[in-house]
């Protein structure tokens, strides 16, 4: 019998603050969720290599899910999970340094939303792969999830190139992974969110390596 073997990253109750809902009262502020993953890899050395860019930083990937989440500004926690999900299943790029992600499952909840129930949630289970290798020495975007309301995309800007989003009406988010960009010429620390709405902004990356956003536009 040929042995099995399976790795899979878990992270339980990582608490995000995020604007998540259809109704005025939800969508006025943010609220919290609470989020569960658990992330098959496909096979790797990572046991044998200790290196931590043969598997899936749990903390990389708790960052990118907050920032994803933020971002997004879903309507319906299903959408949520679902771009969580295909986030995480594209092919790594060179920026996010981990291994690559066979199937996925995504646990959101809401506490409080109703009287008779501790939590409410939505659970998700992906496989396959989502997106081919995202790279070259031109910008490229490339769009993971898309719903009525809401497109998340990987943003691909190589050492020295610049972007600029072009919808200037929609509010967009930006999520930073890693170090080494300006937004409008101004320097940001690594993870961090950037919102806008109807207002110009540029991303250049002043590193010498390539760099990965995550933009979120909501409608």
């Amino acid at each position: 019998m040929t042995p099995i073997h399976r790795q899979t990253i878990l992270i339980h109750g990582l608490r995000v603050s995020c604007v998540i809902g259809l109704f005025r009262e939800e969508r006025s502020s943010p609220r919290e969720v609470l989020v569960d993953l658990q992330a098959e890899l496909e096979p790797n050395d990572a046991a044998s290599s200790e290196k931590i860019d043969n598997t899936v930083d749990y903390i990389d990937m708790g960052r990118v899910t907050t920032g994803l989440l933020q971002i997004g500004r879903f309507h319906l926690l299903e959408s949520a999970a679902e771009a969580l999900g295909a986030w995480f299943l594209a092919t790594p790029h060179v920026a996010e340094q981990r291994a690559q992600v066979r199937s996925i499952s995504v646990d959101i909840r809401k506490e409080g939303a109703w009287a008779q129930a501790q939590n409410v949630g939505v659970r998700v289970e992906r496989a396959g792969l989502t997106a081919p290798q995202l790279c070259g020495p031109a910008v490229a975007l490339q769009t993971v999830f898309a719903s009525a309301r809401t497109t998340i995309s990987r943003v691909h800007v190589p050492a020295g190139e610049r972007w600029r989003p072009v919808d200037d009406v929609h509010w967009i988010g930006l999520f930073a992974l890693g170090q080494g960009l300006l937004f409008n010429g101004q320097p940001q620390a690594g993870n961090t969110v950037l919102s806008t709405c109807g207002q110009p902004v540029t991303v250049e990356n002043v590193s010498d390596h390539d760099m990965l956003l995550a933009c979120g536009v909501a409608r």
